[in-house]
């Protein structure tokens, strides 16, 4: 958990944006956001001064910030994230009418070819950002 004080918005951005960092600014930022590392802890760790520490943790946040500013990823996050679930409870309503009606069988199946779209979508989402923390290239650039 984060100290008082520290902006978590950096930690959350770090997920949509940290393989745009240099390897030691992600390094340093994730040490100090999301293991809750002192700067002079990671100084300790990486064996480079505490001032320098400091240096690369503020320049990555700015740069996370500015990819924000350009990108909006994050900021979308949410809303994206509000529209897969209504598309899968309206796919839920139409597998539902569908199954009430003799000649729907058509309704059923691409209401279950949506709902396979959203759960493809997310799973991807999810595998490149775990692809991201391992250091591997998301989307096979």
């Amino acid at each position: 958990m984060a100290s008082p004080g520290k902006d978590l918005k950096v930690a959350f951005l770090l997920d949509f944006y940290g393989e745009l960092l240099t390897e030691k600014q992600r390094e340093m930022v994730d040490l100090y956001y999301n293991e809750d590392l002192s700067l002079g802890e990671i100084a300790e760790i990486t064996h480079i001064s505490r001032q320098g520490v400091r240096d690369s943790i503020k320049h990555g946040e700015t740069q996370l910030y500015e990819y924000e500013q350009k990108l909006h990823l994050a900021q979308r996050f949410p809303e994206m994230e509000q529209g897969f679930q209504q598309i899968q409870e309206l796919c839920r309503g139409l597998r539902y009418y569908g199954q009430r009606h003799v000649y729907s069988r058509q309704i059923i199946e691409m209401a279950e070819k949506i709902e396979e779209i959203v759960r493809t979508l997310r799973t991807s989402e999810t595998t490149d950002r775990q692809d991201g923390e391992k250091g591997e290239n998301p989307g096979g650039f």
